[in-house]
């Protein structure tokens, strides 16, 4: 019988009709050899089918010829090159978008549009989201893939329009002075740790944890890893401030285990004594803080463990005789910030959540009698949005807490500005909440409100994280000129930071500002207005 040739191998994988044989006649391969041979040829011509090439099948066996023979090449690699992006077939550019974009995009997150990337952009985040699904559930085939790629960069824009506008300069006069001697400082907090009056708390990457008076007299207090978030309760009932310490463990995107959860407990006179662990093996734990999660009158701790396109996770740490025991209330990757309250009035402490990589959302987690249940109170539009802060306060006066909602994180992948960051407060409705819109600024990373002007109604301070150096202002605070309304102004000779702390360090009723960052810890001493309400 006649046995199929590679020609007609590869004429099929051309999409070119093949010679007339009779295909269903031809044996199977017998030898190693021949399904050796066989193996490298049908792997061959699914390959030129799925790069959607335009070839002539009789070429293509002159070429395999010459390699299996060893005869000297008739083309050079770059005229080979050139030949293959000539004959490349361009894939099809469809207004409509590709039927099984929503089953595939949105199963995890809202849908992405496509213009909320430049063009350039879309490969890179196609194939990372290509790569998680291989990685987590059934994954694109390569048509899909190639489909989903063609219609996101055929409508996206060349590039981003215009970022919004820098604030103008601040008209509150604030004077800069360098804390301490630390450098790339992940965070900072003002306490008063029994000592005679508030600190400066200070982490920096190297693990080192200090306590820093204005002036610069600083103390040693510990070693925390890669310290990014403090709290200060008192966890024991001795009536002594203790330190909580967020290890997250590695700063750069990582599945590792290295994250840990450290308390320093107070000793009196502003003495701590040495870091105790009392968790361990987290997956880049973000935020730990203090609340009486099961009602037996001790505090406890819940905790934000973000992990990255894996084990993250929202939990909590019952303080229990000598021990600390883990609760996991959801496995959810991304969360940012977690707050523990009472949100619903039951008298049970609930979590209220900040969860980015790609989901951009807030999510409240009732505790009820059989466990925790979510309710979700807001979600951006797109799963871009970069969130990276969520805090409480009373933004209107009404006397009860709203939400303050960053979303600037620059190192969000695709890392950079994007024209959609900024800063937004979240009205509590009594059983809701409603956004409202600050003002878009890009690489909003962290805030917080103060009276910085002391008129008796909130301000706002935002600090910017830059993906590189950068001369941009990065504090900038926010003037409440009217409920709910908000003007920003931009803190001259500051850079980028990654750690806030508010509170007045110095007692003349004025709250200061502290930011860390590549640079070190600054305090941003409040000189106030000047008494012509000009900048000086």
């Amino acid at each position: 019988m006649r046995r199929i040739s590679l020609t007609a191998v590869l004429a099929l994988a051309a999409c070119q009709p093949p010679p007339a044989v009779e295909v269903d006649a031809a044996p199977p391969p017998q030898t190693d050899r021949e399904r050796a041979s066989y193996g490298v040829g049908l792997n061959l011509g699914r390959s030129l089918r799925k790069n959607s090439l335009d070839l002539e099948p009789e070429w293509v066996l002159r070429g395999v010829q010459d390699g299996l023979n060893g005869r000297p090449e008739q083309l050079s690699q770059e005229q080979i090159a050139a030949a293959l992006k000539a004959v490349r077939k361009p894939a099809p550019k469809p207004d409509v978008a590709p039927a099984h974009l929503e089953r595939n995009c949105g199963r995890c997150h809202v849908t992405p549009r496509p213009e909320d990337l430049p063009r350039p952009w879309w490969l890179q985040v196609v194939e990372q989201m290509k790569a998680l699904m291989e990685a987590q559930g059934p994954a694109l085939t390569d048509v899909e893939l190639r489909e989903i790629l063609s219609w996101y960069e055929g409508k996206a824009p060349r590039a981003f329009p215009t970022m919004p506008p820098e604030p103008a300069p601040s008209r509150l006069r604030f004077k800069p002075e360098r804390l301490g001697a630390l450098r790339e400082v992940t965070a900072v907090t003002i306490a008063d740790l029994g000592g005679g009056g508030p600190e400066v708390v200070v982490g920096s990457q190297d693990g080192q944890v200090v306590a820093v008076r204005a002036g610069g007299h600083s103390r040693l207090l510990g070693q925390a890893g890669v310290p990014v978030r403090f709290a200060v309760a008192d966890l024991d009932g001795d009536k002594r401030p203790d330190l909580v310490v967020t290890d997250i463990g590695d700063l750069n995107p990582s599945t590792e285990r290295r994250g840990r959860i450290l308390v320093l407990h107070g000793q009196g006179d502003g003495r701590l004594g040495a870091p105790q662990v009392i968790a361990r093996d987290l997956a880049r734990p973000c935020d730990a803080r203090a609340a009486d999660m099961d009602g037996d009158g001790d505090l406890d701790l819940a905790v934000a463990d973000f992990g990255w396109f894996g084990p993250g996770e929202i939990l909590w740490l019952e303080q229990t005789t000598g021990a600390w025991r883990k609760h996991s209330v959801a496995k959810r990757t991304g969360v940012v910030d977690i707050h523990p309250f009472d949100l619903d009035g039951d008298g049970r402490a609930d979590l209220l959540t900040l969860i980015s990589q790609e989901s951009e959302e807030i999510v409240a987690w009732h505790q009820g009698t059989r466990g925790f249940f979510q309710l979700r109170v807001y979600q951006a539009d797109t799963p871009l949005y970069g969130s990276s802060s969520l805090e409480r306060a009373d933004l209107d006066g009404d006397g009860d807490l709203d939400l303050l909602y960053l979303n600037g994180d620059s190192q969000d992948s695709p890392p950079g500005a994007k024209p959609y960051h900024g800063v937004a407060w979240l009205e509590n409705l009594d059983g809701g909440y409603g956004r409202h819109e600050v003002a878009r600024l890009t690489e909003a990373f962290r805030g917080a409100a103060a009276d910085l002007d002391g008129d008796g109604d909130l301000d706002l301070v935002v600090i910017r994280n830059f993906k590189s150096p950068d001369a941009r202002a990065g504090l900038v605070w926010f003037e409440q000129t009217s409920d709910g309304v908000f003007s920003p102004y931009a803190v001259p000779e500051s850079r980028g930071a990654m750690a806030l702390a508010v509170g007045d360090l110095n007692g003349d009723g004025r709250p200061d500002i502290v930011t860390g960052g590549r640079a070190g810890a600054t305090v941003w001493w409040n000189l106030g207005f000047a008494e012509d309400g000009t900048l000086q």
